[in-house]
This record gives structure tokens, C-alpha cells and sequence, in this order.
């Protein structure tokens, strides 16, 4: 994916989510996309609700 394609998508998608944060998260799955394809994209994904879910676990003790 060429940069330009990367700012187009960047630019098109972001334009209907409105919250800021979910536009930073869109920006770094197309980065992911670009480095590695929709395996390192699962796999990024997977290790951030991992991080989620063990933070959950360890404020509920």
C-alpha cells in the first residue's frame, strides 16, 4: 500500500468516526496493514484485548 492510498483511506474512513480516539486506532491498523498484512493486524489486535482483559482482571482483586 503506497502512502498516498494509506492517507486517502486514513483520510475517507476517519471522516465518519466521530471520536478521536477510535480515528488514532484506525490510523495504527492501517500502519499494522502496511507492515505485515491482516496476520500482524489479528495479532495486535489479539494482544491489546489480552492487555485489556488481564487489567480487568487485576482491578477486580
Amino acid at each position: 500500500m503506497t502512502k498516498d492510498l494509506h492517507s486517502l483511506l486514513l483520510e475517507k474512513l476517519s471522516a465518519r468516526i466521530p471520536d478521536a480516539e477510535h480515528k488514532v486506532l484506525l490510523g495504527e491498523i492501517l500502519d499494522w496493514y502496511i507492515e505485515g498484512g491482516s496476520k500482524l493486524i489479528k495479532a495486535r489486535i489479539d494482544a491489546k484485548i489480552s492487555s485489556i482483559l488481564q487489567g480487568w482482571d487485576e482491578s477486580v482483586e
